[in-house]
């Protein structure tokens, strides 16, 4: 399960199963309906690149580690608005993008792609942010709290009547004949 701290509208995530962070950064921050997902990079979770050389196989790893940040906020690829690729060769992009569709399927993020001269952890060559939008759930019912009470207010007949034809059209004319 996540850790998750919460500072006032404003909640991080560190996820189990991925590294530590190499400076001063959460895996994840969501505020509101949004959650920002740092840079990530294709390492296992004890910190050790993987896909040596191979720009796709870096790739996957990102996916998967991505998809666990995702998931520890409720959330999916679908979900993803948006996603910032850096690449130390623009030319792996044709070696990568099969990788993205593979786990992003018919959903497809605005992208912005930038070649970079190296990035922080010697041997990488893609790393991946992104930012989604957290889906709307219903609010569950909590089994062992009662629902505030609600307050209601009684009409004259005349006016309750009034008041259900004009929110259902066909149930005035009905009673019209």
């Amino acid at each position: 399960m996540a850790t998750r701290r919460r500072l006032a509208a404003r909640e991080e995530y560190r996820v189990p199963g991925l590294p530590e962070p190499i400076s001063h950064y959460t895996d994840a921050v969501r505020f509101g309906d949004l959650l920002h997902v740092s840079g990530v990079a294709p390492l296992d979770a004890e910190g050790r690149l993987v896909g040596g050389r191979d720009p796709a196989a870096q790739t996957r790893q990102i996916m998967v580690n991505l998809q666990k940040i995702l998931a520890a906020a409720g959330a999916g690829f679908r979900d993803v608005l948006k996603v910032t690729v850096y690449l130390t060769d623009v030319n792996d992009r044709h070696a990568i993008n099969p990788v993205r569709q593979e786990f992003f399927g018919d959903a497809r993020p605005a992208s912005t792609l930038i070649g970079i001269s190296k990035l922080a952890i010697p041997g990488m060559k893609v790393e991946i942010e992104a930012v989604a939008g957290i889906p709307r759930r219903p609010a569950r019912k909590a089994a062992t709290r009662k629902a505030p009470a609600r307050r209601t207010t009684t009409a004259a007949p005349g006016r309750k009547r009034a008041a259900k034809a004009a929110a259902d059209p066909a149930r005035a004319r009905s009673r019209q004949r």
